[in-house]
């Protein structure tokens, strides 16, 4: 058995990677915003201020690129008749997606290469690991929510543009 056929079942498949790079994209977007930037915290650098603020940007630019990615996943995921649509899913694959970045993202440049903290100081070890806390709950969340029967629904897109749909 496949890993993929383990984790993900097959009639979510297709929009699976699309809820999961909107979840890591938009959850890119979100910690860039909120945390980087109104709160001065969590810079992908702890160098100075102006490498900083281009890794930051960086990071940005990724999410940004991630997020465009699953919306045209998950358009192209709508426009299949059989692909069950279903908020529940999305929102699944979506919370198991912005987890699986921070646990990524966290575990490399937080606790194996240090490049970063996301709160710098003398609780910095205690603020990385509730940070990769939050990761593994957003990700048990997510995954959980996937499980389960899935609804067949059609997608609105399929409602306002009729000839949006296709079969394959």
């Amino acid at each position: 058995m496949r890993v993929a056929d383990a984790l993900v079942a097959r009639e979510i498949r297709p929009i699976a990677p699309a809820g999961a790079l909107l979840g890591a994209g938009l959850g890119g977007l979100i910690e860039g915003i909120v945390l980087t930037g109104m709160l001065g915290r969590h810079h992908m650098l702890a160098a100075g201020p102006a490498a900083s603020r281009v890794a930051d940007a960086g990071m940005l630019g990724i999410a940004w690129v991630a997020t465009l990615v699953g919306v045209l996943l998950a358009y192209h995921a709508a426009r299949r008749r059989q692909v069950p649509w279903s908020g529940r899913i999305l929102l699944g694959t979506m919370l198991f997606g912005w987890g699986a970045f921070n646990l990524l993202e966290g575990g490399f440049a937080h606790q194996i290469l240090g490049l970063h903290h996301v709160v710098a100081g003398p609780a910095a070890g205690a603020w990385d690991w509730a940070f990769l806390a939050l990761a593994a709950t957003l990700v048990t969340v997510g995954w959980s929510l996937t499980r389960g029967p899935v609804r067949r629904v059609t997608p609105r897109i399929v409602e306002l543009f009729p000839g949006a749909a296709r079969r394959a």
